[in-house]
């Protein structure tokens, strides 16, 4: 039998210290895997009214934050609520508050949805996801969407702390998005969104701000 030379031995030892290192590497890889769902809970979009065609005349300016909070315990497997902000300044009425709650599917935030509903409309009896074309916004690629039949909901749906502020009632709330990629909460870039309120439907353009 052939006795083994230093150089061989020495070529061993490095093979056995470094398998456990790529090893390791490897188990670490297989680990962060399980971490590529980003839960968007707690994510908060700001936007602001802007002037023009996109929003009704009676609206002088506005804002509105929407933020994404678990839905109570009896929705929260399939649906996270989104809590809309909003305050308008309107013509002859002064400063307006409303503050409404919906249900979005969790599945909304999957990488196939918007293919998906691109060949079948996303429908549940909270509200109803149309694709109407892909865009181009902020310098990317994005898509524009239609959501309609938004059911409004109170506080029992979501985990909310704050009471339900609101000076107007809205009802038939619908709007288009444009969802572009890191762009927080819905993803939405803008907000185009009409409802009726004290008999009278109004539209207001918003532009995502931070």
């Amino acid at each position: 039998m052939k006795k083994p030379t230093l150089s061989s031995l020495l070529v061993l030892a490095l093979f056995c210290w470094v398998s456990p290192l790529f090893a390791q590497d490897e188990q670490q890889g297989e680990e962060s895997t399980d971490f590529n769902y980003i839960d968007p809970v707690g994510e908060i979009a700001s936007y602001r009214v802007v002037s023009g065609s996109r929003t009704t005349r009676l609206i002088r300016s506005g804002e509105a934050d929407v933020e994404i909070m678990q839905a109570s315990a009896r929705y929260r497997r399939d649906y996270y609520a989104v809590e809309v902000k909003a305050s308008l300044s309107v013509r002859f009425s002064g400063n307006q508050q409303k503050t409404t709650y919906f249900l979005l599917p969790k599945t909304f935030y999957d990488e196939d949805f918007m293919s998906t509903i691109a060949n079948r409309p996303y429908s549940s009896p909270f509200l109803k996801i149309k694709y109407l074309r892909s865009v181009r916004a902020n310098g990317q690629a994005c898509h524009k969407i239609f959501v309609y039949d938004i059911k409004e909901l109170r506080a029992p749906f979501v985990e909310a702390t704050d009471p339900i502020v609101t000076d107007i009632e809205v009802k038939d709330m619908k709007f288009e998005a444009v969802i572009c990629p890191n762009v927080p909460a819905l993803g939405a870039f803008t907000l185009d969104v009409q409802a009726t309120a004290a008999g009278q439907t109004g539209k207001a353009g918003l532009n995502f701000v931070r």
